[in-house]
């Protein structure tokens, strides 16, 4: 995977979970997440629990290593860490392998901000 393509994937996945999180939830008795699931009582109780609190989560963090590698050998890495917050928030930062900041992506549901500590990277125009 070319270097420039970790934007991309950031990118996509940050609309993908607003786009989750911005959806409207069914009203409560419409909802049957555990519909066919059979066996343990207390496993299934366990299951819903999860699923509710999944489904009335206002905010989400994630961070996430990113790998880059060529011919087996590593490159170059960096992680991500990604901030939702319902309806439509989201902050994504990245670091480099030493742990500076790369860069900080900001969206409030109608505007999107990018801010590059070290300067804008450059991108080649077939990422």
């Amino acid at each position: 995977m070319r270097k420039g393509s970790s934007s991309l994937i950031a990118t996509a996945l940050i609309s993908a979970a607003l786009v989750l999180l911005s959806s409207p939830t069914a009203a409560p008795e419409k909802r049957t997440p555990d519909v066919g699931l059979k066996g343990d009582v207390s496993a299934l109780a366990i299951y819903r629990r999860m699923h509710d609190a999944f489904r009335d989560a206002r905010t989400l963090c994630y961070e996430s290593e990113y790998v880059w590698e060529t011919g087996g050998k590593e490159i170059g890495h960096s992680t991500y860490r990604v901030w939702l917050k319902k309806p439509n928030y989201a902050r994504l930062e990245s670091r480099s392998s030493d742990g500076a900041k790369t860069s900080v992506l900001l969206l409030d549901g109608r505007q999107m901000w990018i801010y590059w500590p070290n300067g804008r990277p450059y991108i080649h125009d077939s990422d």
